[in-house]
């Protein structure tokens, strides 16, 4: 069995820049709850209550 350490190395990391990555923002909580990559955004069905902000 891996250690809780090992399976956080194996996993992707974000990229080191940001700027190209979208907000995950969720109403009523302040700040950034986490960031996805584009690719992971348009390979999603958003439903009716999701936005999405290309901006």
């Amino acid at each position: 069995m891996k250690s809780y350490m090992s399976l956080y190395e194996d996993c992707d990391r974000l990229p080191e820049y940001r700027e190209s990555c979208y907000k995950f923002l969720i109403e009523g909580f302040s700040g950034t709850f986490g960031y996805l990559i584009p690719a992971t955004v348009q390979s999603f069905s958003w439903g009716k209550h999701w936005e999405i902000d290309h901006d």
